[in-house]
C-alpha cells in the first residue's frame, strides 16, 4: 500500500515526513511528488 490517498487529500502522515527527513526536503515536497505520481512511499518498510 502507498500513501497515495493521503497524500491526495493533502495529509502529510509519519512515512512520508521520515522520508522527507532522510532526503533532507519538506514534507509538502514528497506529499506533492506522492500526489502526482511522480514519487512512492511504501507503508511499513524500514530502512
Amino acid at each position: 500500500m502507498t500513501q497515495l490517498r493521503p497524500a491526495r487529500k493533502g495529509v502529510i502522515v509519519p512515512e512520508v515526513i521520515r522520508v522527507a527527513m532522510c532526503e533532507n526536503v519538506t514534507p509538502e515536497f514528497i506529499r506533492d511528488g506522492v500526489a502526482d505520481r511522480r514519487s512512492e512511499v511504501r507503508m511499513g518498510v524500514e530502512s
